[in-house]
């Protein structure tokens, strides 16, 4: 117990000014949409503004959906199912197991995390640059491609 308290002072000491920045990054940016969707509602008025973000949102939805469609076929024809599965490992040795089944018909996907490691409450990353928030940024980027 005491090795992983002295573990998350250092790292956290040595982070410190890179979670101050990161934190103020994130606090101005939040204070620039706030000032921005502020604006739209005076202009536009918020039951205008409120549609437009149920299209973008709407629009987004069919984009991702589509998107695992043809991740899902892609798949099938290559494996003869729609399942991707990776696994991982963090610094400290923490396992980190996904698995994505995709339905072809409905353009959606379960994530299945069964098999991973307990949650660690230390700055510890995967060895491959965090393989889940890349599977999980790419849907994105796959999406609006």
């Amino acid at each position: 117990m005491y090795f992983i308290f002295v573990n998350c002072l250092i790292t956290s000491f040595f982070n410190t000014q890179d979670n101050i920045s990161d934190l103020k990054a994130q606090i101005a940016a939040n204070q620039k949409g706030i000032q921005l969707v502020s604006e739209l509602i005076d202009s536009y008025g918020l039951d205008v503004v409120q549609a437009y973000m149920g299209f973008i949102q709407k629009n987004a939805e069919v984009g991702v959906r589509e998107m695992l469609k043809e991740i899902g076929r892609e798949v099938e024809a290559r494996t003869g199912r729609s399942v991707l599965e990776a696994e991982d490992f963090m610094d400290d040795g923490s396992r980190i197991k996904l698995k994505v089944e995709i339905d072809n018909e409905l353009g959606s996907a379960v994530l299945d995390f069964s098999g991973t490691g307990p949650q660690v409450r230390t700055y510890m990353y995967s060895r491959n640059e965090g393989f889940i928030l890349s599977f999980l940024r790419s849907f994105r980027d796959l999406a609006f491609d």
